[in-house]
């Protein structure tokens, strides 16, 4: 018996949503990580960047630079385009790319985070160790979700897109 066309197309939203949640799923280390390495370099920013109107810029990244130079808002407002490119990379890209984006990601954020927790604190093996088991919970809960994820009777079942291969 075939299936009417509106269970089919009930089955094809949910299928939809859910990879879309996986998706976010694994992009979520990425997001919290960014937003973490974001807000601690501008609070690692020197007295002189806030007095001198925003000219002394401490930041190793040369592009995030430029854009703290023209104003803390404005590189605040640069991570939306950056983190929305992540998100598309890994809704689109096969299953081997969208993994490396979001396990490269994250990564890189964590060690953006780490450098800084070395510069700020007196003793950074706490916020550091808090930073690590935060990597590994959030990267934990991120794979069950948005990697082993299911939809119906099992048509996605190793990866948030069934068209990946």
């Amino acid at each position: 018996m075939k299936p009417s066309p509106a269970r089919s197309l009930r089955a094809d939203d949910t299928a939809r949503r859910t990879l879309l949640g996986a998706t976010f799923w694994l992009c979520l280390p990425a997001f919290v990580l960014a937003a973490a390495d974001g807000l601690i370099t501008l609070w690692g920013q020197p007295e002189a960047y806030w007095s001198s109107g925003y000219a002394t810029v401490c930041e190793g990244n040369p592009l995030a630079a430029w854009v703290m130079s023209l104003h803390p808002l404005a590189f605040a407002a640069a991570g939306v385009p950056y983190l929305l490119l992540v998100f598309g990379a890994v809704a689109t890209l096969p299953r081997r790319g969208a993994a490396a984006v979001a396990i490269a990601i994250p990564l890189a954020h964590a060690v953006g985070v780490a450098s800084w927790c070395v510069i700020l604190f007196p003793e950074p093996w706490l916020p550091l160790g808090v930073l690590g088991l935060g990597l590994v919970g959030l990267a934990a809960v991120a794979w069950r979700k948005g990697w082993c994820v299911q939809v119906g009777a099992g048509s996605v079942s190793d990866g948030p897109s069934p068209n990946r291969r």
